[in-house]
This record gives structure tokens, sequence and C-alpha cells, in this order.
């Protein structure tokens, strides 16, 4: 249904109600909410807690309450967003996942006036929780976050949302797993449990056709970029994986450990599987969890979340965002140029201390070949089978976080350097 602009408010929110009753997304009048104290605000929408009034209860229900922006799209693009998220997490049901309540449009907003409202859960996202932690303590430790028990549960529980959401009943990729879109049911941290938010960004694959995943192109920019020796190393922590760009045409200008692999004139990214892909945006998502191909702008499939999912485990074991650990400025160019190290073979090398089993789980999540990496389910087994084996967890501290040297830093400026010259 397309929306003239010249129609008046009134018009446009009857007409939305009703495309939400079709849709059967439980559209919620305005009436019935009444605003809260502001949680937080990002790129696309401003989160706030509110009380919503039911038939069923006299005492209002604590929820969270969701805004869009009307300063980032027009208010068309806006709704089909909105409506579209909202198709996704109506038929999700996973106590893992934030649970979906209703949308609805209102008419007394600062914002665009379309709103979506989710479950209120009081402890909010792990970001932030660690993030505060890192303001409040002069010394701060990030293996003394929380316990390692408490890790292995919380990545064990994404795991599980994430294998819900990668099953052929559901066939949702989420396309931003991280930090920020983890939330915490409660604030006594060790009793807590996660639950995967902010669905705004993904896709339902039951909804598009597969895609010839031999016949994709890399932009001919990303190609010369690639092919700057300064990024063949940026110190022992960042190393070039076994397999990585040996899909990328034209090796011989690229660095000599890349230049051994076999040329070829066609992407060879994928082993033969019987794996869908899809053609679907480029460079979706947050740079520091953004696997190889996508932002290549090649096809992919779910196997894209579990690159994410590798990189939010790893940072749940060491109680530090990668942002925090690899980029001394923490800018937006900064973790551009990161992705586009990834994308060039890069890889985190874990710490020696770093059990086998743990480091093994992320190595694998980040393989080149997105064939090649595990399903959710087979992460979720995997570190249940390493938690089965380590005693008194609940008392043992984080593993220490990667972080780079002077010398790595400086290396990182040369990259970005680089990369933005290559525009």
């Amino acid at each position: 249904m397309h929306l003239q602009p010249c129609q008046k408010w009134s018009e446009r929110k009857k007409a939305f109600l009703e495309e939400a009753t079709s849709l059967q997304l439980n559209a919620i009048s305005e009436n019935k909410l009444h605003r809260g104290r502001r949680l937080g605000a990002g790129t696309f929408s401003v989160v706030s807690e509110a009380y919503l009034e039911s038939d069923r209860s006299k005492k209002p229900r604590v929820v969270a309450l969701k805004e869009l922006r009307s300063d980032r799209y027009d208010f068309e693009r806006l709704r089909r967003q909105l409506l579209a998220e909202a198709s996704v997490l109506a038929r999700l049901k996973h106590n893992y996942i934030l649970q979906y309540i209703g949308c609805g449009l209102s008419l007394n907003s600062s914002t665009s006036g379309l709103f979506m409202v989710q479950e209120f859960v009081p402890g909010g996202s792990l970001h932030e929780f660690i993030s505060r932690l890192r303001r409040r303590r002069t010394t701060y430790d990030a293996r003394y976050s929380y316990s390692l028990a408490t890790a292995l549960r919380w990545a064990m529980q994404v795991s599980c949302a994430v294998e819900y959401l990668h099953s052929p009943e559901i066939g949702i990729i989420h396309r931003d797993i991280k930090l920020a879109n983890l939330l915490l049911t409660q604030r006594q941290i060790e009793k807590a449990d996660v639950k995967l938010a902010d669905f705004g960004l993904s896709v339902d694959t039951r909804d598009i056709k597969p895609v010839d995943k031999t016949t994709a192109d890399v932009a001919p920019w990303k190609l010369q970029a690639l092919s700057h020796q300064s990024l063949k190393n940026l110190g022992p922590n960042l190393v070039p994986t076994s397999s990585c760009r040996s899909f990328v045409p034209q090796l011989n200008q690229c660095t000599p450990w890349l230049s051994k692999q076999k040329k070829s004139t066609e992407p060879t990214l994928y082993s033969e599987s019987k794996e869908l892909y899809f053609d679907l945006t480029e460079e979706t998502g947050s740079y520091m969890y953004m696997s190889p191909e996508v932002w290549l702008g090649l096809p992919y499939n779910d196997k894209a979340d579990i690159y994410s999912l590798g990189v939010l485990i790893a940072e749940l074991l060491t109680g530090k965002p990668f942002s925090c650990c690899l980029l001394p400025e923490k800018s937006y160019e900064e973790a551009k140029v990161f992705s586009f190290c990834v994308a060039n073979g890069l890889r985190l090398r874990c710490p020696k201390h770093f059990p086998k089993p743990l480091a093994s789980i992320l190595e694998s999540c980040w393989e080149p070949d997105p064939t090649m990496r595990p399903t959710a389910d087979e992460v979720y087994e995997a570190l249940k089978s390493y938690e089965a084996t380590v005693t008194n967890a609940h008392k043992l501290p984080l593993f220490h976080p990667m972080c780079l040297t002077s010398m790595q830093k400086l290396k990182l400026g040369v990259a970005r350097m680089k990369y933005l010259h290559s525009q």
C-alpha cells in the first residue's frame, strides 16, 4: 500500500493500522501507551520505557517503546522498514529473543510517529554494562567483569537463539549480531540471561530466490584496495588465513603469502556445497562483526551470522569489545578499515593462554570459506562440551583481551590512509 505524502496524518494512521492488522501485527493505539524515561538512541530509532494499558489487568505493563527517527529516511521507507521488522519479530517465539508485542502510529510525536512495542528487560545492553564498568573503575580489568561460567552461559544462549533463527522453519538471517544487541534480563549479572534484539536489518530468506554464488563480482575499487602490500600484516595478533583471498582476480600484485594461492579469474571463495546463497545488501551490519563475503558484496547466507557470532563469543570470553582492543581512536573509519583487513584475509590470533577447544570454535567461525564454518548448533555443542570440562567456572576470571602494540597501531594508521586513498 502506497500512501501519498499529501494525505492527512489521521488518514495515514488509519491506513497504517489497517495494514498492520491485515498482517496480524497487533496494531496498538497510542492512547494505551504512556511514555516514561528515555533508555537510549541509535542511528535509526529512539528507545524509551513505557507503560501499556491492558484490558486484562488494571496494572499497566512495563514495555520498551522503539520509535523510528524521522531525520533518516522519508515516512514511506520507514513504514516499510517497521512493517518488515515487525513481520519478522511477530513469528519469533524463543526464550533468548526479545519478545514482540505490537506496533502503531502516533500523531503526537517528535519522531516519525512510527513505533514498535517490545518486551522490557531491565538490565540494558551488554555493551552498555561493560562500558559502565570501564567508566567507573580507574584500574579496570576486563577479566573480572563477570565469571567465566557466566560468559559461557551467555555464549550458549545466543548460540541457541541463532540456531532457532537459522532453522528451516524460520529462515532468518539477523545480520547485526553484536554486544549492543544483547540485552540483559536483570541487573544481577551472574543471574541474568541474554536476549537477542534489534531485527531491523534481518531478512527472511524464505521470501528470497537463491542465486548462483559463482557469478558474483567484487567492486573494482575493493580489488584495488586489497592489493596494497602495507596491509599484509598488522602485527602478531593479526595473521593471514590459509585460504584467504584466493578468489581475487589478478593476484600478481598481491602480498607474497597471497600470491602463493591458486590464481583464478573467477571468485572461488565458496567450496562445493549444497548450501543456498542470496543476493543481499553488501556492507550490512557493524564493521567489527562483518564477514568477508558481506563486505565484498558477494552472495551470502546464514553463515555470515556465524562469523559475527564468533566475534561476539570472543568478546564475551574476554569482557572487552574488539573496538576497545583494536581501534586506537574507536572511530567509524578505523572500524571500516578493520573490516577491510578481514576481507583481505586477516584474522585475530587467539592468545597462547586461550584453551584450544575455545580457540578452535572461534577460528572455525572465522573461516574465509562460509561453507567451512559450523552451524550455530555445532557452536553450542562445542561450548557445552568445553563447559563440562571446567571446574569452578563461576570462580574463574575471563581471558586476557587481545590488544594492539604501538607498532600495530601505527600500521593500522597506515592501512587507514591506504584504504581511503584507494576509494
